[in-house]
């Protein structure tokens, strides 16, 4: 109790010997961190047309985005060559004259009942 006594003591003769606010410093040390906060900041005097707005430009975006059997007429490059008609070349599901679907059983789709 009496050392909670002597720091509410020592705070009031802290408060009493303090001198006044001085407001020439003050100023001085906010002068200084404005200057400092000035030296980090970026000033930006170089402007961009937003490109959303652009006609042509969202089309031109969905176009880059396309595969390159959409967006040229001729393979680019070796490695698009492989895979670059991905059509088929005959209908599965229309027969033709060079492919015959047989349909009908086999022996070996046939069911075997085996008596034991």
């Amino acid at each position: 109790m009496a050392d909670n006594k002597n720091r509410v003591a020592a705070v009031k003769k802290k408060q009493i010997d303090m001198e006044p606010a001085n407001f020439v410093h003050q100023n001085d040390i906010l002068c200084e961190t404005i200057k400092k906060e000035q030296r980090q900041q970026k000033i930006y005097t170089t402007f961009n047309v937003n490109p959303y707005n652009k006609p042509g430009f969202l089309e031109k975006v969905r176009h880059s985005h396309d595969t390159p059997s959409h967006k040229y007429t001729e393979p680019q490059t070796e490695a698009q060559e492989i895979g670059w008609c991905t059509e088929p070349l005959y209908s599965l599901t229309e027969p033709t004259e060079n492919v015959t679907y047989e349909v009908g059983e086999k022996n070996i789709t046939v069911p075997q009942i085996t008596i034991l």
